[in-house]
C-alpha cells in the first residue's frame, strides 16, 4: 500500500510538544537535574565552565582552560550525554519506563546508536555552513555558465536542515531501536507540511535564543560577586536548560511520529 500525504496541524505540532513536558515535568526534573550535574562536572573539570564564556573575566578567579584538544573532548563527553539524556528521557517519558539510578547510570546500545545518528544529523545540518565558506571564499570563474552552476550546486546546502525536517518522525523509531520507516514514505506523508512543521519549530528556535540571551545577560553582571559559586550555579543551571530545549525538540518528534503513524498505547 503506497504512502499517502498526512495533514499535520499547526496547532498540535507548535503546542503539543509543551504540553508532553509539562505533564511530565518531575520527570524531567529528576532526569534533568542528575545529567545536568554530570555535564556540568565534566565541564568544569576541563575548564569550560559557562562562566568562561565571559571574554573579560579574569582566569585567576576561576579556572578556564584554553587548549583546543581540551575543548574538544568537552564537547564529545556533553554531546554524548545529551545523547543519553535523550534515549532515558524517551523511555521512562514517552514510553512510561520505571524510573531508577541504575537504569538512568546505565549506557546500552541505544545511547551508542543514538549518539552516532545524532553526531551524523548535526555535521549533516553545518552543510550551510559549509556552503557559505565555499561561496564566500571562492575565487569568481570568469565563465559564467560554471559561476551558475557552481552557485546553484553549492547552494542547496543552505536547503537541507529545511528538508531534514519532514523526516524527524524518525529519531523515536531510532531510540527504540524499531523498524524505521520508508524515507520515500515520509517524503509523501509529509508532503504540504513543511510550513507547519518549520514554524513549529520556530517556537523551539525562539526559547533557545531567549534562554541563551538571557543566561549572558544575567550572569555577567554577577561575575565578580562570587565567581566560584556563580561559575558553578550557571553552568549547572545552563546545562539544564539546554536539556530542556532538547526534550521538548524531542516531544517534537514524537508528536511528527504520533500525527503520521498513530500513537501506542505508551505514547
Amino acid at each position: 500500500m503506497s504512502a499517502t500525504r498526512v495533514k499535520m496541524p499547526i496547532i498540535k505540532l507548535c503546542f503539543s510538544p509543551f504540553a508532553i513536558f509539562v505533564d511530565n515535568i518531575k520527570k524531567f526534573f529528576l532526569l534533568g537535574c542528575y545529567y545536568s550535574l554530570v555535564i556540568s562536572a565534566v565541564s568544569i573539570a576541563l575548564g569550560f565552565a559557562y562562566i568562561c564564556n565571559y571574554m573579560d573575566f579574569k582566569q585567576v578567579a576561576f579556572y578556564c582552560s584554553q587548549s583546543n584538544v581540551l575543548f574538544g573532548i568537552d564537547i564529545v563527553v556533553r554531546f554524548f550525554l545529551m545523547s543519553v539524556f535523550v534515549v532515558k528521557y524517551y523511555e521512562i517519558v514517552i514510553k512510561k519506563s520505571p524510573i531508577s539510578l541504575k537504569h538512568i547510570s546505565t549506557i546500552g546500545k541505544a545511547d551508542i546508536k543514538t549518539f552516532a545518528i545524532l553526531v551524523s544529523f548535526v555535521l549533516i545540518s553545518m552543510l550551510p555552513i559549509l556552503s557559505f565558506a565555499l561561496l564566500y571564499y571562492r575565487v569568481p570563474n570568469p565563465d559564467w555558465t560554471i559561476e551558475i552552476t557552481y552557485f546553484a550546486v553549492v547552494s542547496v546546502g543552505f536547503l537541507v536542515p529545511f528538508i531534514l525536517t519532514r523526516f524527524y518522525s524518525a529519531l523515536p523509531y531510532v531510540i527504540e531501536n524499531g523498524k524505521l520507516p520508508s524515507f520515500k514514505d515520509l517524503w509523501v506523508m509529509t508532503s504540504g507540511n513543511g510550513l507547519r512543521i518549520i514554524s513549529s519549530l520556530l517556537f523551539i528556535f525562539i526559547l533557545f535564543v531567549f534562554i541563551v540571551f538571557q543566561f549572558y545577560v544575567s550572569f555577567y553582571k554577577a561575575v565578580d560577586e562570587n565567581p566560584i559559586y556563580i561559575g558553578i550555579i550557571s553552568t549547572f543551571l545552563y546545562n539544564l536548560f539546554m536539556l530542556l530545549l532538547i526534550s521538548i525538540g524531542l516531544n517534537h518528534c514524537v508528536v511528527q511520529k504520533q500525527i503520521l503513524f498513530g500513537s501506542d498505547e505508551n505514547e
